[in-house]
């Protein structure tokens, strides 16, 4: 089997999990924006939680970042 064979697999294996971190991200922020609406009472301001407090959008990114890490290290050695 030739390396692009191994390259092409180790690519399409991160971008199948580099999309599905970024829409747990997108999912995050879908969160955050949705609970301010059921928060808001008719108040002008808007208490929006911080984002770092959504668990989709923490592994979103621990996702994308490990991700991005390992095709840059695996590319590397071969």
């Amino acid at each position: 089997m030739g390396e692009w064979v191994i390259g092409a697999i180790i690519n399409l294996f991160g971008s199948i999990a580099i999309n599905f971190g970024t829409n747990l991200l997108k999912l995050g922020h879908d969160q955050r924006e949705r609970l301010s609406v059921l928060n808001n009472d008719g108040n002008k301001q808007l208490a929006l939680k911080p984002i770092v407090y959504f668990h989709s959008w923490r592994v979103g990114i621990a996702l994308n970042f490990f991700v991005f890490w390992v095709e840059g290290f695996i590319f590397t050695l071969l």
